[in-house]
């Protein structure tokens, strides 16, 4: 019974903050404060009648779809993506008694995920870490070709933010992580890695070149100990592509 009401209380409190989401984009005319707090379906539909029409009212609040999402997000399925060498703390902390059941589930299932990783022999080993996009051995030869490869993967890294990753197909080209680039949104940068072996550079001719011109910035730093400086967030084996721009550009 307890459940039963904890229950009904909660998806109450949802629709009120989907009934205030859609008062911030319309206004209270449209929605009134006594409206109920169910109905909101309805008023949801006014609203994407008219913006599928083009026909919004300019009497309508010209909200910012980030102020809208505060108000929505507990109740929202949220994707999010996560590039780490550092996990067992999170796994401690997040498998343990009294944690938030949908947490503890995240983790469990990060969890298993890790155990099938190369350490455990059951995938391939990989010199780039670079996500949604599948490197080809000749894209490794020259910048030229390898470029492009890393701004379409930090454009669909980026795209997770706003599109259902799980549905959509990868765009062809690197317009956005360009225009990321140019922008100093650097976050889509951050999942990209590869090894911080000077062994490894060998196989990736076009990331030896760009590090020539690291090292002479570095000159107190050998190869193999380059990565202090570029690994950011990661562990020392991995270079991370953000703390590369950003080494290139002082």
């Amino acid at each position: 019974m307890l459940i039963q009401k904890g229950q009904k209380d909660w998806l109450h409190s949802r629709d009120e903050a989907v009934l205030g989401m859609l008062r911030q984009l319309m206004n209270e005319e449209e929605v009134p404060y006594d409206a109920e707090a169910s109905d909101w379906e309805k008023f949801a539909d006014k609203y994407d009648e008219a913006y599928k029409n083009d026909a919004v009212p300019a009497s309508w609040n010209d909200a910012h779809k980030q102020d809208c999402n505060r108000l929505i997000e507990p109740w929202m399925w949220h994707e999010t993506l996560v590039t780490s060498t550092y996990w067992q703390n999170f796994l401690d902390l997040r498998i343990a008694a009294g944690v938030q059941p949908e947490m503890e589930t995240i983790a469990i299932l990060i969890k298993a995920v890790l155990e099938a990783s190369p350490k455990y022999g059951t995938l391939k080993k990989r010199v780039m870490h670079v996500p949604f996009v599948d490197v080809e051995e000749n894209d490794l030869l020259s910048w030229e070709r390898l470029e492009p490869v890393l701004l379409q993967s930090a454009s669909e890294c980026a795209r997770i933010s706003y599109h259902d990753r799980s549905k959509m197909k990868n765009r062809n080209g690197s317009n956005l992580g360009k225009r990321l680039l140019t922008e100093k949104h650097m976050s889509p940068f951050e999942h990209i890695a590869w090894s911080a072996k000077s062994s490894d550079w060998e196989k990736i001719s076009a990331l030896k070149e760009k590090m020539t011109d690291l090292l002479e910035k570095h000159p107190d730093c050998p190869p193999d100990k380059i990565a202090g400086s570029l690994t950011s967030n990661l562990s020392e084996n991995w270079l991370q592509f953000r703390r590369v721009i950003e080494n290139r550009e002082q």
